[in-house]
């Protein structure tokens, strides 16, 4: 009430009172966002990037359900943090429907969420999904995911939501021209490739 208190009486349906009304509610869900899905995700970066050095830097993983060692605490924390996103993106193509498949960044969530899993599945759980020899190549395309979706993240915070919108922006702009230059690139690549 005190917030509708300081919208002056000849506009209090005009303009004034909508954004005073919307920053009201976008304390209450900002809150909720920060606490409920931003720390989350970053607590899942860097668990995840912590992970992906283990499993880099050792060359096998032989007790799977050893509870004594830092790589399984790592690994089923990287799962559950991967399982609330996976499931807020069900969510979300439950709510959407078809249009859900429209925007890229639902499959950068969806890619991380399978490259997180299958990583955890195949070096922490020996399960032979793919093979050992494929997991500097699943960390480093999991990483990529996670930090793309962490620079989608910097539209939620008033100093850099300008920044991702005119990226975005701009890339959606020059989409047709990025499809002529990878048929350009696919013209000549395979013209020297037969050549050599």
């Amino acid at each position: 009430m005190k917030i509708l208190k300081e919208v002056s009486n000849d506009n209090i349906y005009g303009v004034e009172f909508v954004q005073i009304l919307i920053e009201y509610i976008w304390e209450f869900y900002a809150t909720q966002i920060r606490w409920k899905m931003f720390y989350p995700f970053i607590a899942e970066l860097i668990i995840a990037h912590i992970y992906f050095v283990v499993v880099i830097y050792q060359p096998s993983n032989p007790l799977a359900f050893d509870i004594l060692t830092a790589e399984f605490w790592l690994r089923n924390i990287v799962l559950v943090l991967t399982g609330l996103f996976a499931s807020l993106e069900f969510v979300q193509m439950y709510d959407e429907g078809i249009d859900y498949i429209y925007d890229p960044f639902n499959y950068l969530n969806l890619g991380s969420a399978l490259f997180n899993t299958l990583i955890c599945m195949v070096y922490g759980y020996n399960i032979a999904i793919i093979g050992e020899e494929h997991l500097a190549i699943m960390c480093s395309v999991a990483a990529l995911f996670l930090w793309a979706n962490a620079l989608y993240w910097m539209r939620f915070f008033e100093n850099t939501a300008h920044y991702v919108r005119m990226i975005t922006t701009t890339i959606s702009d020059i989409a047709a021209f990025l499809y002529i230059q990878a048929l350009f690139m696919l013209m000549f690549g395979f013209t020297i490739f037969f050549i050599n």
